[in-house]
């Protein structure tokens, strides 16, 4: 999905937000609460494989879709692999877990906790 991006991107000159937007609608994933693994990293500008990374250190909420059932040797056995889902707001409290505070914001905390000295 990323490298479709990059392509359409380089290819008709158009922002990245715009394009991941315009793609992501041509999915219907605009409206979508739950997404595939391929359409969280579009959401989110990502790569996929990124987004895998992301699942294995635990940084982000998922779902799982059991594998289900396969048969080895006649004999069966439990699927280890199943289909990622994501839930769209659980993408969004990621990506607003990450912020960082303004200049203005740092300077207000600064004198709020001088203020708070001084009254000591």
């Amino acid at each position: 999905m990323d490298m479709l991006v990059r392509k359409l991107e380089n290819f008709i000159g158009v922002q990245t937000l715009e394009l991941r937007e315009l793609i992501l609608t041509s999915i219907g994933a605009t409206q979508k609460q739950t997404l595939t693994a391929a359409e969280a990293a579009c959401y989110l500008g990502i790569a996929k494989s990124t987004l895998y990374k992301m699942v294995m250190r635990g940084d982000i909420a998922y779902y799982k879709v059991s594998g289900g059932q396969k048969f080895v040797g006649g004999k069966e056995k439990a699927r280890t692999g199943g289909k990622l889902f994501f839930a769209r707001e659980d993408l969004d409290a990621w990506m607003r877990s990450n912020r960082v505070a303004s200049k203005r914001e740092i300077e207000e905390a600064a004198q709020s906790e001088s203020l708070k000295k001084t009254r000591r």
